[in-house]
């Protein structure tokens, strides 16, 4: 199960049409992860996911950080996973 929180941002969705349905999979994608292996959304399979897309240069983004670890610490064990997909700012190198 994938729980996505949908912003209202014009940028993301200009249709105004929900992209979320209730018992539809979310598509499967493929990114890096920490230590450079590929990490897809299907080796989650099973489990509920949190997923967040942020930037290192959205202040709220880095403001909701505690808030997401504090969810993980109370909720980890219990099938649940956070996967965090960080958008870099070209100053971050």
């Amino acid at each position: 199960m994938v729980i996505l929180l949908q912003g209202k941002d014009l940028f993301f969705n200009l249709s105004h049409k929900p992209r979320v349905k209730a018992r539809v999979p979310a598509p499967n994608f493929t990114f890096p992860g920490l230590d450079d292996k590929k990490i897809s959304l299907t080796d989650f399979k099973g489990k509920v996911v949190f997923l967040n897309i942020w930037a290192t240069w959205c202040p709220p983004c880095r403001e909701e950080m505690p808030s997401m670890e504090k969810l993980y610490q109370e909720l980890k064990g219990n099938d649940f996973q956070i996967l965090a997909v960080g958008l870099l700012d070209i100053t971050d190198y």
